[in-house]
């Protein structure tokens, strides 16, 4: 959760005045008895009261409790508002929140609907069920993206075939290494893009 806390300090301290009363909003709006901390009882109240489910749980307030306290500090409330803001995933095989790199069913994403998220572990040991096949971690996911956008813009094509191509590319160079097992999901996003 480090990495996530860290982030989010980088972004609050590079905001705006507007944008740093927000988050000064936010921690007020959990500190209910306006003590200056918020405790568990107010943490689950908040995100029972606000329908975020899956974060109204004492194991996700241990994890945002950095120096172990057992109430949170505004820096540590602030983690919990990026995470919300951004809409940090849960993984879908195992359910717990996701603090680092994560995989993406490329297919959900594309349209448009609820994400498809899976933690490191899950994928690499197959550990859920989905139908569709086609995965990218978040890192080579927005790096496609970005190629298939810069491709579509000197084209002036959006169509799916640019998009898998750019997908194959990228993956192909950021995978090097994996080509003798990259051979089957080549051959299927190939076909995906000559459809």
């Amino acid at each position: 959760m480090d990495e996530v806390r860290e982030t989010a300090m980088a972004y609050y301290k590079s905001s705006s005045t507007d944008l740093k009363e927000l988050g000064r909003g936010f921690f007020k709006n959990l500190d209910f008895d306006g003590d200056g901390k918020v405790s568990l009882h107010e943490f689950l109240g908040f995100m029972k009261e606000e329908g975020y489910a899956p974060m109204n749980n004492r194991y996700i307030f241990k994890e945002l409790d950095g120096d172990g306290s057992d109430s949170l500090d505004f820096w540590e409330v602030l983690t919990l508002y990026y995470i919300l803001k951004s809409g940090r995933p849960f993984c879908e095989g195992c359910g717990e929140f996701i603090k680092a790199l994560y995989f993406t069913c490329t297919t959900c994403f594309d349209s448009g609907s609820n994400p498809f998220c899976l933690c490191s572990t899950c994928y690499g040991d197959g550990k859920f069920i989905h139908n569709h096949g086609q995965f990218m971690d978040n890192y080579a996911l927005l790096e496609a993206k970005r190629k298939s956008s810069a491709s579509s813009m000197c084209n002036g094509d959006d169509s799916n075939s640019v998009k898998v191509k750019a997908l194959i590319t990228i993956t192909l160079k950021l995978y090097p290494t994996l080509h003798a097992d990259f051979d089957v999901i080549h051959g299927i996003l190939f076909s995906i893009a000559l459809s």
